[in-house]
């Protein structure tokens, strides 16, 4: 990607998610999320280490941009609670054994040179949505056709 080259903050939070290897994670460490996006979706307060912070943000963009969350409103409360986790993991290092490098890859190809605006880009996103945390679930909604299929 080239410095001209307009951002997307969709990409930047896929591409953000899928640079670690969650389901590896996942599968070694036993972590469950599911009990945490609750306790985030409820406002309650979570203790999480860097790589399980990395790992449910990765759960939600799996979840927000392809399976049970799908329909969920872009000014609804799971993705308030997905672009503000993503200012929560930017500082995180990669540890190199949780990396999917094919994504990893990419991410590092489009974004690395460009992090300050590419966070910059999302934040603008996410200080102009009207979130409404009761916001009912979209059936309309346009799914998003990967640009890998091992996604």
């Amino acid at each position: 990607m080239n410095d001209t080259e307009p951002l997307n903050e969709y990409d930047i939070l896929v591409k953000t998610a899928l640079r670690f290897d969650g389901y590896r994670y996942l599968k070694e460490t036993g972590f469950e999320p599911t009990e945490v996006i609750e306790q985030l979706h409820d406002d309650l307060p979570t203790d999480l280490d860097d790589l399980q912070k990395l790992a449910v943000f990765f759960i939600f963009q799996r979840s927000l941009c392809k399976w049970s969350l799908v329909y969920e409103p872009s000014h609804g409360k799971y993705w308030r609670l997905f672009r503000e986790m993503f200012f929560d993991i930017i500082e995180i290092d990669l540890p190199e054994e949780y990396r999917f490098q094919e994504w990893f890859s990419k991410w590092e190809e489009q974004y690395a040179d460009r992090w300050p605006e590419a966070i910059e880009c999302v934040r603008k996103k996410h200080n102009s949505i009207k979130y409404d945390d009761n916001a009912r679930t979209d059936l309309r909604v346009r799914f998003h056709e990967p640009d890998n299929k091992e996604e």
